[in-house]
C-alpha cells in the first residue's frame, strides 16, 4: 500500500507514520533477538516461538520483507544463546532497527557475520571440531578398515541371523572389541560413543525409497533380512558440533558404511579360495568356477578402491582443505555448508543417489552372493 501511494506525498507520509509505530513492538522482539538471543511475546506474533531450549520459525508471523532472511534471522538468535553459555556473546552497538528493508538486511548481515565468527571460534577451541569430523571419517568412510573386519569377523555368527533373532546388545559388545582390537583402539572412550544399531530396512530398498521421495522414518522393520544386511553404527556427538554434523547428515554417513560394509562383507567371501592355482588334482569344474569367482573378486576390489582412493579419500582432503582456508572468513554458515556440500558430492560419487546404478550394484551383488551359494554346494556334492 505503501508503494502504491508514492506518488502522493501527504498519504505516504500518513502511511510511514503509521508503520512506523505498528511495527515498533515488533522491531523491538527483533532487536532483542538479534543481539541478545532473547524475546518477550506474550501475545504469539513473534517470527520466531520457543519450544523448551529450542526455537522454531513460525513463517506467518513473519514479514514480506523478511520472509527470505527468516532462517538467517533464526540462526543468529540461537546462535546468540549459545554464545551466552559460553560467556561471548558480544553485541555491536549503534546499529538501530527501523522498517526498511535494507537497512534491516544490513544490520543482520553484520550481526551474522560476528555471531558466526564466534560460533566457529568456540568450535575450533573449546569443542575442537576438526577432530569430530576425522573421528566420523575413521568410522563411516572405514579408512581405518581393520575395525570393520574384525566385526565382521568376530560378530559372524550374530550377523548370519536373520534380524529379529539378533541381539543388538552383542553386536555393541563385538563393536566395542573389534575397535579396541583395531587401530582406532587408542582413540579416548570412543566405545561410549559409538553403538552398533539395525536399521529397519535392507540398504538398497533404503536407497530407492529416499531417491524416490518417497522415505518414511517410520519404516516397518524387515524381520526376514539378516543382520548383515541391516547392521549400522550410531556416534553421538557432542554439542555444539551437532550443529554441523547433524542427525541428518549422520543419516547419510550411515547409508556410506553399510554400502562399504556390504562390500567388504562379499569381498571377504570372494577372497576366500581365490588363491588357488589350477592342478590336474582339482575337478575341472571347480577350476572354471575358481576363475569366474576370481573375476566376481577383482570387480569388487576394484569398486571398495575407487570408493575409498577415488572419491572419499579426494572429497575429504579437499573439504578439510577449504575448512581451513574459507572456515574463518566464512564461520558456521561456511562450515555448515561445506559439509554438506561434501557429504551429498560423496553420496552421489559413490553412486547410491542414481536409481539405476543402485539397482545395478544390486544385481551384481546379489549375483555374486548367489554364485557363491552355488560354488559352496557344488563343492561340497564333489567333495563329498
Amino acid at each position: 500500500m505503501l508503494y502504491d501511494y508514492g506518488s502522493d506525498g501527504h498519504m505516504r507520509l500518513l502511511l510511514e507514520e503509521l508503520l512506523l509505530h505498528a511495527s515498533g513492538p515488533f522491531l523491538e522482539m527483533l532487536q532483542c533477538w538479534l543481539f541478545k538471543g532473547t524475546f518477550n511475546d506474550t501475545e504469539d506474533e513473534f517470527m520466531i516461538t520457543a519450544k523448551g531450549e529450542d526455537f522454531e520459525l513460525v513463517t506467518e508471523n513473519a514479514p514480506k520483507i523478511l520472509k527470505d532472511l527468516a532462517q538467517k534471522i533464526l540462526d543468529i538468535g540461537v546462535y546468540r544463546s549459545i554464545l551466552k553459555r559460553y560467556g561471548e556473546n558480544e553485541n555491536i552497538a549503534g546499529l538501530p532497527l527501523v522498517y526498511d528493508r535494507s537497512r534491516v538486511a544490513s544490520v543482520i548481515l553484520l550481526v551474522s557475520q560476528q555471531v558466526n565468527r564466534q560460533m566457529m571460534n568456540i568450535l575450533k577451541r573449546d569443542n575442537n571440531l576438526f577432530a569430530h569430523l576425522l573421528l566420523v571419517k575413521h568410522l563411516y568412510f572405514l579408512d581405518h578398515v581393520d575395525f570393520a573386519e574384525n566385526l565382521l569377523g568376530i560378530g559372524a555368527q550374530e550377523l548370519a541371523k536373520v534380524s529379529k533373532d539378533v541381539s543388538v546388545r552383542a553386536l555393541k559388545d563385538h563393536l566395542e572389541s573389534a575397535i579396541g582390537s583395531s587401530s582406532l583402539g587408542h582413540l579416548l572412550e570412543i566405545e561410549q560413543r559409538v553403538k552398533c544399531k539395525l536399521a529397519p530396512i535392507p540398504l538398497i530398498d533404503q536407497l530407492l525409497r529416499i531417491i524416490n521421495s518417497s522415505f518414511n522414518p517410520e519404516l516397518k522393520s524387515v524381520t526376514n533380512a539378516r543382520g548383515i544386511d541391516l547392521i549400522s553404527i550410531e556416534l553421538n556427538v557432542d554439542f555444539p558440533s551437532n550443529l554441523v554434523l547433524t542427525s541428518k547428515n549422520l543419516s547419510k554417513y550411515e547409508l556410506i558404511f553399510r554400502f562399504q560394509i556390504a562390500l567388504l562383507d562379499l569381498y571377504r567371501q570372494l577372497q576366500h579360495g581365490v588363491a588357488l592355482k589350477p592342478s590336474k588334482a582339482i575337478n575341472p569344474l571347480l577350476q572354471k568356477l575358481g576363475i569366474v569367482r576370481r573375476c566376481m573378486f577383482i570387480f569388487i576390489q576394484n569398486i571398495r578402491h575407487y570408493l575409498s582412493y577415488e572419491v572419499l579419500e579426494p572429497r575429504w582432503l579437499l573439504f578439510s582443505k577449504s575448512i581451513d582456508q574459507e572456515g574463518n572468513e566464512g564461520g558456521l554458515d561456511r562450515i555448515i555448508g561445506l559439509h554438506n556440500d561434501f557429504i551429498d558430492t560423496c553420496l552421489r560419487e559413490c553412486m547410491l543417489t542414481n536409481a539405476k546404478l543402485v539397482q545395478l550394484l544390486s544385481m551384481v551383488m546379489s549375483a555374486c552372493g548367489r554364485f557363491l551359494s552355488l560354488q559352496n554346494e557344488i563343492s561340497r556334492r564333489i567333495v563329498h
